[in-house]
């Protein structure tokens, strides 16, 4: 309870024209994080706002008022205003405890979309239909798990930038996620992979969805020391969310004996190329320290003397130079596979791996095992 107050006390500081009514309020919609609650409170101010403001930013992007925009009204705003009184406070807290009650989740949305010389008015209705599809959707389906209520979406702000960077907007929404017979979480997933299906193949235009308090709903996730199988790995340049261009792929192959020599015991797997590994590519994840290795053999086009078939790699990318992660949930739950875009703020290390030399005098190739790598980029 001490440490709760004393973070309100802080961020009271931070942000003196807020009450500390609104700090508890704006502590508890982000989960206590004291980052997050100064970001979600400038949104807020942000989004009620007449205008604002951005440094470089186009006359495509420029300031809207709610009655330059008829058509498309706002929504009382999740986090009150400083100029709120405490009955509408009070009324506030007894709707966000019904709505617990009726097992509603409050999703708090953050929308970033390339402008493309588009107007602020063609914006708003892209991303408001497609919420709107969703709603109905989920109207129209009795059988559906899942439904989601617009409660507000602000108007399109544009986002700090270098000039030679593409020019997005950043759109802030609440959505009302409602659950009839799943959990919070399936309900989530569900919602995502909706939006992602509606606004699928927008190439340029692809709107990219973050989901600000997803902790909140997956508070129980506790990282593992697992390893993944990997099908597909490309490396190349992402310049929005709907866009990737390729500069260069690998497509894994079933894990085989990485020489053509036949071993004395052939049913080990000591001499294949990835070891115990089902394919020829999997990634390791060292949480403690916070590093993610990617391994893949390639198969070599001339055969070596002493019957060596593959040449074993490595990508390390240390977690601090993750810039974002995207993670496309539009995928079939047939195929049972999830496509991650990961954005690095500087290339990755490229290590190979040096076989090992047997008695007999032949090498063999253990990625699994191998201990001696030479970095080559």
């Amino acid at each position: 309870m001490l440490s709760k107050e004393w973070d309100v006390m802080r961020l009271k500081d931070l942000l003196p024209h807020v009450s500390l009514q609104q700090c508890r309020r704006l502590l508890a919609g982000t989960g206590g994080d004291l980052g997050d609650a100064v970001e979600l409170a400038f949104e807020a101010s942000a989004t009620s706002s007449d205008g604002f403001v951005c440094s470089g930013a186009s006359s495509d992007v420029i300031p809207r008022t709610a009655s330059n925009t008829p058509s498309l009204p706002l929504a009382s705003a999740h986090i009150s205003c400083a100029s709120c009184s405490s009955a509408e406070v009070i009324s506030k807290q007894t709707v966000s405890a019904t709505r617990r009650q009726s097992s509603v989740t409050l999703l708090i949305l953050k929308i970033t979309v390339a402008v493309e010389g588009l107007p602020n008015e063609q914006i708003m209705h892209n991303i408001r239909e497609v919420l709107c599809k969703m709603e109905e959707y989920a109207e129209k389906r009795d059988c559906l798990k899942c439904g989601c209520t617009i409660e507000r979406i602000g108007h399109p702000v544009a986002r700090l930038q270098a000039a030679y960077e593409e020019r997005y907007a950043e759109i802030c929404a609440d959505v009302q996620l409602k659950s009839n017979e799943t959990s919070s979480q399936e309900s989530l997933i569900e919602f995502a992979e909706n939006f992602v299906n509606e606004t699928g193949y927008g190439l340029s235009m692809q709107p990219l969805m973050e989901i600000r308090n997803i902790d909140t709903i997956f508070s129980q996730i506790s990282a593992e020391h697992a390893n993944v199988d990997i099908v597909w790995l490309a490396v190349g340049n992402m310049p929005n969310a709907g866009t990737f261009f390729i500069r260069g792929e690998y497509v894994t192959k079933y894990n085989t004996r990485s020489n053509c020599m036949r071993d004395a015991i052939p049913e080990t797997k000591t001499s294949n190329a990835a070891g115990g590994h089902k394919l020829l590519s999997y990634a390791t994840f060292e949480h403690d320290r916070r590093l993610m290795s990617l391994y893949f053999a390639v198969e070599n086009q001339q055969r070596s003397n002493d019957g060596l078939l593959f040449t074993g790699y490595k990508l390390v990318l240390p977690y601090v130079s993750f810039h974002s992660v995207v993670v496309d949930c539009g995928s079939d739950h047939t195929e049972r596979d999830n496509r991650v875009f990961i954005h690095l703020k500087y290339p990755p290390q490229l290590w190979q791996a040096i076989p090992r030399q047997m008695a007999c005098g032949r090498r063999v190739l253990n990625m699994e095992q191998c201990r001696d790598w030479i970095r080559v980029v």
